[in-house]
């Protein structure tokens, strides 16, 4: 019966060394506990995405408050631009233009070269040529 107390004593004392080591190590590194490449990464992410963000709403926070408020029913309540138009009292062609205006004025903040509005583009095809009359049609 000795002998298994010899052993669990052994086990014990194994134990215990193992914990001083792990707390010396983790006094090392200050009390933080290391990261996976993937967590490194995800974490960069999130810090990018989250400056984008306050550039983002910097720029909304300098727009004309009819503009401002356009963009948030918008983006941000989901609705669509005649549903913001009832919202605010104006014609769907003024909530429309307040839009693109807005999203054109983020744009130039942001820096950004591309057009914001989708369809109104440099890939956007060329609007159809009125047709044109000959001068022989006229006379």
């Amino acid at each position: 019966m000795a002998w298994l107390f010899g052993i669990a004593r052994n086990v014990v004392a194994d134990d215990l060394r193992q914990r001083a080591r792990e707390r010396r190590a983790f006094g090392r590194v200050g009390g933080q506990r290391p990261l996976e490449d993937d967590a490194i990464a995800a974490a960069q992410e999130r810090i990018d995405a989250a400056a984008g963000a306050r550039a983002v709403y910097g720029a909304l926070g300098r727009l004309p408050p009819d503009q401002r408020a356009v963009v948030e029913l918008v983006a941000l309540d989901g609705l669509t631009v005649g549903d913001a138009a009832r919202t605010l009292g104006v014609q769907p062609v003024t909530a429309r233009v307040r839009l693109h205006r807005a999203r054109r004025s983020v744009a130039a903040a942001l820096g950004a070269t591309a057009d914001p509005t989708p369809g109104d583009g440099p890939d956007r095809p060329a609007p159809p040529e009125e047709p044109q009359m000959a001068e022989e049609a006229l006379l």
